[in-house]
């Protein structure tokens, strides 16, 4: 999204594109530590998405109450809608044993 800016595109425009595809997966949401502009834009992004009611599917390697932590509670209470379905699954990384 930066590049996008970077190159005067408008991003809110770019995001909008996005939000078009009959599906989007998003995989591994805070991956790395994320700015605030990167969070207002997936903000964007969730809101945009639950309003149209296209499927969106969103992993991340953190649980909700990490995310809670990471991320605006208007962000949260997006994920947490009634719309949606939130699959947490317990394990152990077997890379780090």
């Amino acid at each position: 999204m930066r590049k996008t800016i970077d190159a005067g595109f408008d991003y809110e425009y770019e995001i909008r594109t996005i939000c078009e595809a009959p599906w989007v997966f998003m995989d591994d949401i805070h991956s790395t530590q994320s700015t605030e502009f990167q969070k207002e834009c997936l903000l964007s992004f969730v809101d945009i998405r639950l309003q149209t009611e296209f499927p969106t599917v969103i992993t991340s390697n953190l649980f909700l109450d990490q995310l809670e932590k990471a991320y605006h509670p208007r962000f949260i209470s997006r994920l947490n809608s009634k719309k949606n379905t939130i699959i947490e699954l317990k394990w152990v990384d077997k890379r780090r044993e």
